[in-house]
């Protein structure tokens, strides 16, 4: 199992890059239109929120 500082690590440097994927994408259009850079953003976060859920999830597991 991966320890703890590595995944939490992980989920925060993903969930920090695709904020700055999503905001490059803003920005390109000054968020007038909806961007491919902020979908892509969007997905990175919700993939890092998703891991990191995940996690949380096996740690209620390991110590029960």
């Amino acid at each position: 199992m991966v320890s703890e500082p590595v995944a939490f690590g992980f989920s925060t440097l993903g969930t920090v890059v695709g904020s700055v994927v999503m905001l490059y994408g803003v920005m390109l259009t000054a968020g007038e239109s909806l961007h491919t850079f902020m979908v892509v953003g969007g997905a990175i976060v919700l993939a890092a929120i998703a891991v990191h859920t995940g996690f949380l999830m096996s740690l209620d597991e390991q110590h029960a």
